[in-house]
């Protein structure tokens, strides 16, 4: 009976039907996942999942087993390289199932490299060689290349020696297993013989302010090919581009070449020369000679012409006939002396000098009657003097009758006596004062001449008595003692 109503209700479920409630699902939330960054040789290592609100378990899988696998939730790295791991969290109860990815890169290791030393060979000894590239525990090839072909060039792994000079040699080696690409380089010199280098002896060049001062430096004899190159110790009075000097102002400069390595000579030992620049010479214009008395007032210099803008100085070689205060002439006496105007350096003159003849004629003071000459000796034959009377104690000048040196004696130094040209009276008398010509620019000798001198004593005066006058009355002057 029992089983007949079980059996009727199920037909009647059935029949009428049962609706079963509906279960909401929600997808999780997952947080970022964080790549993975190992070097090849890690230990394996555990994985992290991403956060998530879901308490599903997770599974995992890489994109390629050549870099990492995944053993349940351990991560063993297998090679280098980058690939993707997978990430599934399974649905869990009113959570969905999800997925999440990140990469996981797997850096190579740096070879470790033995020392691959610079190295030199002679010019013509060998004409190649086979190149051995440094120790390395990497299995990677080797490839090669030379910085300067024309020095050394490569092929494959055999360099051959073209020239003297240098270049730098890079090997580099391919990645391979768990080692990364290294490179290495060297330095290889090859040599050649010292080239044959002659004297550079030394130039003087003389400016020139209107025109171009450049010139091209001839080297030294070389039995080298190679290209020189020039330098200078003094740019501002030489400078130098490429193989062309060019003097600026006057001086010195020490100039260097050096020969560069070509073909089997290697580069030449440093040559030095000297440059020495002088200023240019400016071209005087005439100076004519000068004629004047000595009655002539000063008179105003006027220089030759000259190309030159330096400033003129004069000088007189003879004082006793005329001076010279900046450009202007005093003239003294009679006679001649040679005028000299310098004019200073300027710009790239140099300094000029001129000479002229100024001859002053005339009388000298005390009247000079004239001279005569005889075999290269002139003779000055002064005037008469004129007697010169002084008081007892005065002191007068005596007047040189021609130009020179005169010494002058007194017949009696009691009476009156005679310092230099200065004639001093001591008592009253008369002397007589003899002159002799020590020495002139204009006489070689003089006669002699004498004069006299009168020392006379100074009269005594007496004091005037006073006058008494009365005015608007008769009245008479009064004399008192």
């Amino acid at each position: 009976m029992q089983r007949l109503r079980t059996i009727v209700l199920a037909v009647l479920m059935l029949t009428v039907g049962v609706v079963t409630p509906a279960v909401a699902v929600t997808n999780p939330t997952i947080a970022a996942w964080a790549p993975i960054s190992v070097t090849y040789g890690t230990a394996p290592v555990a994985i992290t999942p991403p956060a998530s609100n879901s308490p599903g378990g997770w599974t995992y899988a890489t994109g390629s087993s050549g870099v990492a696998v995944v053993s349940g939730n351990v991560l063993t790295f297998t090679g280098i390289g980058t690939t993707t791991l997978y990430g599934t969290q399974a649905a869990s109860g009113d959570f969905a199932s999800a997925t999440a990815m990140t990469t996981i890169t797997v850096s190579g290791v740096a070879p470790t490299l033995g020392p691959w030393p610079d190295f030199s060979i002679a010019y013509g000894s060998i004409g190649s060689a086979t190149l051995v590239p440094p120790s390395s525990n990497s299995t990677g090839a080797w490839t090669y290349t030379s910085s300067n072909p024309a020095v050394a060039s490569i092929s494959g792994n055999v360099i051959t020696f073209n020239a003297v000079g240098s270049t730098v040699i890079t090997g580099v080696q391919a990645a391979s297993g768990a080692y990364l690409a290294a490179t290495a380089t060297r330095t290889l010199t090859v040599a050649g013989s010292s080239p044959s280098v002659g004297s550079w002896p030394a130039l003087t060049v003389a400016l020139k302010p209107f025109a171009s001062n450049a010139f091209t430096l001839t080297p030294p004899s070389s039995n080298s090919p190679g290209a020189w190159s020039y330098t200078s110790s003094d740019t501002s009075t030489v400078s130098i581009t490429g193989d062309v000097a060019t003097p600026l102002k006057p001086g010195s400069a020490t100039i260097t070449a050096v020969q560069a390595a070509a073909g089997g000579y290697g580069a030449s030992a440093p040559v030095t020369t000297t440059i020495s620049v002088t200023a240019a010479m400016p071209t005087l214009g005439t100076w004519p000679a000068l004629t004047k008395a000595s009655t002539d007032p000063d008179f105003t210099l006027t220089p030759p012409t000259s190309p030159s803008a330096g400033t003129w100085s004069y000088v007189s070689s003879d004082t006793a006939v005329a001076t010279v205060a900046g450009n202007t002439v005093h003239i003294v006496g009679p006679g001649s002396t040679t005028l000299t105007a310098t004019q200073v350096a300027n710009w790239m003159w140099a300094q000029a000098q001129v000479s002229t003849t100024l001859t002053v004629s005339g009388t000298a003071t005390g009247g000079t009657t004239g001279s005569t000459q005889s075999g290269g000796t002139t003779t000055g034959t002064p005037g008469a003097h004129a007697p010169m009377a002084i008081g007892v104690g005065d002191t007068v000048a005596i007047a040189d009758l021609i130009p020179g040196i005169w010494m002058y004696t007194s017949s009696n130094p009691a009476v009156a006596t005679v310092l230099g040209t200065t004639l001093t009276g001591m008592k009253a008398g008369t002397v007589t004062i003899s002159g002799v010509l020590a020495g002139s620019t204009v006489y070689t000798k003089a006669n002699p001449l004498t004069f006299t001198a009168k020392v006379q004593t100074r009269a005594t005066v007496g004091n005037f008595a006073n006058i008494t006058v009365k005015v608007g009355a008769k009245a008479r002057a009064k004399e008192r003692a």
